[in-house]
């Protein structure tokens, strides 16, 4: 069963001032980037990359960016990707095995 659901129409308004001065937000968030540079100092550069990659990923995941490439895009990338590969293992459409060597 569709329910269409309907929401009225209200004109945009401006934000309401900010209940006092920004200046204690700003420190929040410099306290946070400044703790989050520390954590980066003592970690790997492995560490690091991964952690990197996960965020990407979960922001590529919530922006629906993976959502929006076709098939075809997908394929090229990893042509791209594998191309300078000397050898690989994959499936074809039909789910058989294919190796390649350089």
């Amino acid at each position: 069963m569709d329910i269409e659901r309907r929401v009225p129409w209200r004109e945009v308004e401006p934000l309401p001032d900010l209940n006092g001065t920004i200046e204690p937000l700003l420190k929040t968030v410099s306290i946070l980037r400044d703790a989050w540079e520390d954590a980066l100092c003592g970690a790997s550069p492995e560490d690091v990359l991964a952690v990197r990659e996960r965020r990407l990923r979960h922001h590529a995941i919530e922006t629906g960016i993976i959502e929006r490439l076709s098939v075809t895009t997908i394929r090229r990338l990893h042509q791209l990707i594998t191309r300078h590969q000397p050898a690989y293992e994959a499936r074809d459409n039909l789910g058989g095995i294919v190796k390649t060597c350089g």
